[in-house]
């Protein structure tokens, strides 16, 4: 076999070997790690984290301040500055399931998790719940629900009542005066709303509270 023969062989086994190992890097997904495994050794690597998004506030300069917890009972911060929520495609709402790929970091003796761009970000919304289906069994539970304001009320200093209306029932949800204040939207009567908040019981019927301005988005303005 001549050499020029033979150094078209090399060259064709070494393509083939590069081809081969891209693909396998092209159809290798990383795993999901359960949060309650991160600790101290994972500050500076990336991972990819699952979990419902049990709290949502958001900064006025437009960052989001999101914790996930999955099913290892772990609770993680993910800080999603402006620069990435800016490219997002769809909001994020509270009870969702949101997927993380990120570096791990340590702020405030805490770790978090953050995101580097929108892509990033893979988001299950949760579907709203009935507010007929509601019971006094869920109070202290965090809720969504969806529904058209039918009331709308400013009490004590500053504080509001909406009350919402679906198919089947009503819920007055209560916006503590400094959520009021701090970025909330004009919601005005005859609006369909999405609110996600805490089930609690007051006067002896079931309320809603929101903590925050970006847990309640407009669905349909009237």
């Amino acid at each position: 076999m001549s050499e020029k023969v033979v150094t078209r062989l090399s060259l064709l086994c070494s393509l083939t070997g590069l081809a081969a190992l891209y693909i396998a890097a092209a159809n290798t997904r990383p795993t999901v790690t359960a949060i309650a495994r991160l600790n101290d050794d994972f500050i500076g690597t990336k991972v990819m984290i699952s979990g419902r998004l049990i709290d949502l506030r958001e900064h006025i300069d437009g960052h989001l301040f999101m914790k996930l917890k999955d099913d290892s009972g772990g609770v993680i911060s993910v800080p999603v500055f402006a620069s990435v929520r800016s490219q997002l495609n769809e909001p994020i709402e509270l009870l969702d399931v949101v997927q993380v790929t990120g570096l791990v970091k340590e702020y405030q003796d805490e770790l978090e998790v953050i995101p580097d761009k929108a892509s990033d970000l893979r988001i299950v919304h949760a579907p709203a719940t009935r507010i007929s289906s509601l019971s006094e069994n869920q109070i202290g539970e965090l809720v969504k629900v969806e529904g058209v304001v039918a009331e709308r009320a400013i009490v004590g200093k500053g504080s509001m009542i909406l009350t919402l209306r679906d198919d089947g029932g009503q819920l007055p949800v209560f916006v503590p005066a400094s959520v009021v204040k701090d970025g909330f939207p004009e919601v005005h009567v005859g609006y369909t709303v999405r609110v996600d908040g805490w089930l609690q019981l007051y006067n002896d019927n079931l309320e809603l509270q929101l903590k925050d301005a970006s847990n309640i988005r407009i669905i349909e303005a009237a």
